[in-house]
């Protein structure tokens, strides 16, 4: 997965199969800093829509981690983080709550998070798809409006107000 920095237009973050992520200074073709907090295969990573120094990554580690990328390199493994039921296929940052994100599996659950709060369990969880929910977004224009897609050849629209 690439993401690219909202703020920094000239910064870009990977995440790789080979476990690590890498924050890219895409002018200077410099890798900046190498994250290696997860144990498995890193699926998708989404830098913060308004902390500019804040990245969600997602791993087939079962684990959701919100890094602070000023943080020292010795303070990565320390990155907040959320276990999920199964392998992470998506993750997104709500747009509408600044410290909710959302996480989708292999096995179709979607769940929603607070950062503030590492390690505890869903704000809610939608058993969404009967297999591997591999899209996931909210409308920027509609708060509360959660659309997915699936293996399961289906794509479905969620209320997630509460």
């Amino acid at each position: 997965g690439l993401s690219w920095h909202k703020m920094q237009r000239h910064v870009l973050a990977s995440c790789s199969a080979d476990k690590t992520v890498k924050i890219w200074d895409v002018p200077q073709q410099k890798c900046l800093h190498t994250l290696s907090h997860h144990t498995d295969k890193v699926q998708g990573l989404e830098w913060h829509h308004s902390d500019a120094a804040v990245l969600l990554t997602g791993s087939f580690d079962k684990n959701v981690a919100v890094c602070d990328v000023r943080a020292t390199a010795a303070d990565w493994k320390a990155a907040g983080k959320w276990p999920v039921s199964s392998d992470v296929e998506c993750i997104t940052w709500d747009p509408h709550n600044h410290h909710h994100f959302l996480v989708s599996t292999d096995q179709g659950e979607v769940t929603c998070h607070d950062a503030r709060h590492a390690g505890q369990g869903p704000v809610f969880t939608i058993g969404a798809h009967s297999e591997a929910c591999t899209g996931l977004q909210i409308c920027p224009a509609t708060p509360g409006l959660l659309a997915t897609a699936s293996l399961d050849r289906t794509v479905k629209l969620w209320d997630v107000r509460g």
